[in-house]
């Protein structure tokens, strides 16, 4: 019964502190460009770029000179069809800019939530491995004070110097997790009460496997695709927007012309003949903007493939150091199974595992946070995911 109790206990921390992440995660964002991109769509939803198909309407009037009418005009000045065409074509590609500009902010935030709850978990195993040290050595000190051996002096001063650093680092770790918890009570807006709990995490088997199929920096690379796709767009009415002018449409009445009502009417069409331009230099200037908006974006896309591949050079070099580590803590076990006789040996023996079990936790922090970034960066657009569970469990943003 008691194994059974002990089992459920285990589970429904485990659960506890995975739910705890998830929440998280899915918190409500409170960003400014979060919010200012929001704030840009909603606009979008209750206002659109459409031109009028008019560009202008002129009513004219002549007189006589005694100030009698002589004759009425209506003037429609014709709009480009182009720009017309320009501009919603501007709005589709816009509307699709700020969404991929909110994906993008929006998995940076994650990114950012997720190193916040890794440094946590990293806080957590490092203070939890500080009090099982500081319990050790205070037990190792009893013993020695209990021997008659004249050199206890020497392993008393020796014992009690390292309680003394590591309850140095205790108030360090304590003073970051402090420092962790304010962070996240102020960038995510939750307050976390729960110990988080990394049971659920993906292998670090699993997190190898993945990581050599991850190609490109997806995510990233169309959101740069679609900020050129946008230039162009804005280009493409400034070129039709030099030619808005095409014409006009003249409908007119002379009080004096005809006896009939028709023979008073008249009509009169011009076209503008595109012969001169006077915005072609400006043109010129915006498409050379352009082709160094394009050589940017070239520049830009070959910059993040490199921070990319890089990424994955560096978690190659993660697992490999990690590979080391289980090698040496291997013989360490072997070590102590051969047994450790004296004060001096069990001190020794105890350092070195200490700093063997520092350096693991962070190690795996570090492989986490590395491989949930490249991850996150890989993922196609409109997915969101908690790259570090098992499961892979879609993460879905609340609202406020």
């Amino acid at each position: 019964m008691r194994v059974v109790f002990f089992f459920f206990l285990l589970v429904h921390f485990s659960a506890s502190g995975q739910s705890v992440i998830q929440t998280l995660l899915e918190a409500p964002i409170s960003d400014f460009e979060y919010e200012e991109i929001a704030a840009s769509q909603s606009y979008l939803n209750s206002a659109n770029f459409n031109s009028p198909w008019l560009r202008d309407v002129d009513f004219r009037v002549r007189t006589r000179n005694d100030a009698t009418i002589e004759e009425y005009r209506m003037r429609f000045g014709l709009l480009n069809p182009m720009e017309i065409k320009a501009n919603k074509a501007y709005q589709y590609v816009l509307e699709e800019t700020l969404g991929l500009r909110k994906e993008v902010r929006t998995k940076k935030i994650i990114e950012q939530r997720m190193a916040l709850i890794i440094e946590r978990i990293r806080l957590e195993m490092r203070l939890a491995q500080i009090d099982s040290s500081i319990a050790f050595l205070k037990n190792i000190r009893e013993i020695v004070l209990t021997e008659s051996d004249e050199n206890i002096v020497d392993d008393l001063i020796e014992i009690e110097d390292d309680i003394f650093n590591t309850q140095l680092d205790k108030q360090d770790f304590t003073s970051r997790y402090e420092i962790n918890s304010f962070l996240i009570q102020q960038r995510i807006g939750r307050e976390v009460n729960a110990r988080l709990d990394s049971a659920n995490f993906v292998t670090i088997d699993r997190m190898s496997e993945e990581i050599l199929n991850l190609g490109t920096a997806n995510s990233q690379f169309a959101l740069a695709d679609q900020e050129l796709k946008l230039e162009q767009s804005l280009f493409s009415i400034k070129k039709a927007e030099s030619w808005s002018n095409i014409g006009f449409v003249q409908a007119e009445y002379d009080v004096d012309r005809g006896n009939n009502f028709n023979d008073h009417l008249g009509y009169q069409i011009g076209i503008t003949l595109p012969i001169f331009n006077s915005k072609k230099p400006d043109l010129r200037r915006d498409k050379l903007e352009l082709i160094e908006e394009e050589m940017q974006q070239k520049a830009n896309k070959s910059a993040m493939q490199e921070s990319f591949d890089l990424g994955k050079m560096r978690f190659s070099g993660q697992l490999k150091n990690w590979q080391l580590s289980k090698d040496y803590q291997n013989q360490l076990q072997k070590i102590e199974q051969i047994g450790l006789e004296s004060i001096k040996s069990i001190i020794a023996f105890n350092k070195r595992k200490q700093t063997l079990e520092k350096w693991q936790v962070n190690a795996l922090a570090e492989i986490w946070l590395t491989y949930s970034q490249l991850a996150m960066k890989n993922a196609d657009e409109g997915i969101l995911i908690n790259w570090l569970s098992k499961d892979k469990e879609e993460i879905v943003i609340l609202r406020e």
